[in-house]
């Protein structure tokens, strides 16, 4: 407890605000027990802009290299922060030691004090000794309450020494403190640079990590290039797939046409055996009508009629074939110009054959057109002859009735000596059946052996080309397959080393 004024000498033995205020600081900044050092606790990382692209690419390296970086921080934090306070313990240990010097010198002037109190006091008492009885009593009075006051003081003093004493055990505490602190400082220090050495390291193996990602990154482009790779010669099978099956459609429809060509030939062989038939029924009708003629010759006019009608079914026959060769020939060159010609383009070298069997084919047209145009002539030959017969036929009858009228003569030296001269070996035959000579049937089956000769070569023609465009199926097929199997063996390759590459990239993705 602090005096008036006029104690002032007893004053100064009392700590100061100053002295309280600090000590009540370093009592509560400084604490009783050296602190525990404090586990590392694992940080909770998030998604800075300098991450990688993914979760994948941050590696362990990359982690672990984030998280001793936190905590080297925080260490770092922990001892600048140490420091401040030991900085601040350092300036109030020099306030305290300030203190104690303080009140080591007003204990030093105690004494002094003491003395200069005593002899107050006596020059006081016997000063008021001389008065009366009050003075006396009020003395007495006075120096109860001195002697009360210096019991105080010396109880003061007593609190003093005490908190002295604990002041003193304080400071040595904070210098016991202050040197531990330094300790851990010094260990922080020795810390740091060993984390200083791990960070180190850890960039070289950050480095070594960024590289291997690196390569990982041209490994996942080598293996997507390789995959694009893979869908291109797969789109390529497919296309070689849909080129194989529209050859096969081609050579399909070549060969349905070739077919329809056979059938076609067969069809127009079918229709010539039927005139060849027609025409030995002719023939048969012709040596009965010159059987008839013989015996009368008013029947030549109805012999007249059946040759002209036949004359006409023939011209009719050989107008429908004249259109459908003519139609042939039409299919042909179109088809030829379309279809063969589009894939000689396609398969170049492999087509050849091909357009040999379809020139034959044409020179076996061309053939035809001429054998149907010598037809035609012909038939315009016998029509002329037969014209002139009936002609002929008419200026008979005509001499006929004038000779009627006339004189009889000998009807075979008439027809013999009005017997027409053709170079028709069909016509001329008929004209000798008519005048009963037998050549005609020799003339006849002459030329029934020529037409038959003539569909014999038309078959022999047919199986050829029927043999030609088995061996050109027979060339075309066999080089698919084996350009499919290459393919295929390709694409295999493909696929097992895009096995292999993913299977490494698994391998250093586990080891990383």
């Amino acid at each position: 407890m602090r005096r008036s004024e006029e104690d002032g000498s007893f004053a100064g033995l009392l700590p100061s605000a100053k002295l309280r205020s600090t000590g009540e600081c370093m009592i509560g900044i400084l604490p009783k027990k050296p602190e525990q050092p404090k586990k590392a606790v694992k940080p909770q990382f998030r998604r800075t802009s300098n991450a990688g692209p993914s979760k994948e690419s941050l590696g362990p390296l990359h982690r672990n290299l984030n998280a001793l970086t936190v905590i080297n921080i925080k260490e770092r934090n922990d001892a600048m922060q140490a420091r401040q306070e030991l900085e601040k313990a350092k300036i109030d240990i020099e306030a305290l030691k300030n203190e104690l010097e303080i009140i080591h010198a007003q204990q030093g002037s105690r004494p002094a004090t003491r003395e200069n109190n005593a002899e107050r006091i006596r020059l006081k008492t016997a000063s008021f000794s001389t008065p009366s009885n009050n003075h006396a009593q009020v003395a007495k009075e006075q120096h109860e309450e001195l002697h009360w006051k210096l019991k105080l003081l010396e109880n003061h003093c007593q609190e003093l020494a005490t908190t002295n004493k604990q002041l003193i055990q304080e400071i040595q505490k904070n210098e016991a403190r202050v040197k531990q602190s330094a300790n851990e400082v010094q260990q922080s220090k020795a810390s740091m640079e060993s984390l200083h050495s791990q960070i180190q390291t850890l960039s070289v193996q950050l480095e070594d990590s960024k590289q291997q990602h690196q390569n990982l990154l041209h490994v996942q482009e080598t293996s997507k290039k390789l995959a694009q790779d893979n869908e291109k010669l797969r789109y390529q099978v497919v296309q070689a797939h849909e080129e194989l099956n529209s050859a096969g459609l081609k050579e399909r429809k070549a060969r349905q046409r070739l077919h329809d060509q056979i059938n076609t030939l067969t069809d127009e062989k079918a229709s010539i055996l039927s005139q060849v038939a027609t025409l030995n029924i002719a023939l048969g009708d012709a040596k009965e009508e010159n059987a008839c003629i013989r015996n009368q010759l008013n029947t030549l006019e109805s012999v007249h009629a059946i040759l002209e009608a036949q004359v006409q079914t023939l011209m009719e026959k050989n107008l429908e074939l004249t259109q459908t060769n003519a139609a042939l020939k039409e299919d042909l060159d179109r088809e030829l110009l379309s279809d063969i010609r589009g894939e000689r383009d396609e398969l170049h070298n492999q087509c050849h054959h091909l357009t040999a069997v379809v020139a034959q084919l044409e020179l076996d047209i061309n053939k035809e057109r001429r054998v149907s145009n010598d037809k035609q002539t012909m038939l315009e030959q016998y029509k002329t002859t037969i014209v002139n017969l009936t002609g002929q036929v008419e200026t008979l009858v005509r001499q006929l009735a004038e000779l009627e009228h006339q004189q009889p003569r000998n009807l075979n030296s008439l027809l013999d000596r009005l017997h027409p001269k053709t170079s028709n070996a069909t016509v001329a035959a008929l004209q000798l059946a008519r005048s009963g000579q037998g050549e005609a049937l020799s003339i006849l089956s002459d030329e029934k052996d020529r037409l038959l000769a003539q569909v014999k070569a038309l078959d022999d023609e047919k199986t050829a080309l029927y043999l030609d465009l088995k061996a050109a199926e027979a060339k075309f097929t066999t080089p698919f397959p084996s350009q499919i199997q290459e393919l295929l063996m390709k694409q295999n390759e493909i696929l097992l080393t895009n096995d292999n590459l993913k299977a490494e990239l698994a391998k250093v993705r586990a080891d990383n």
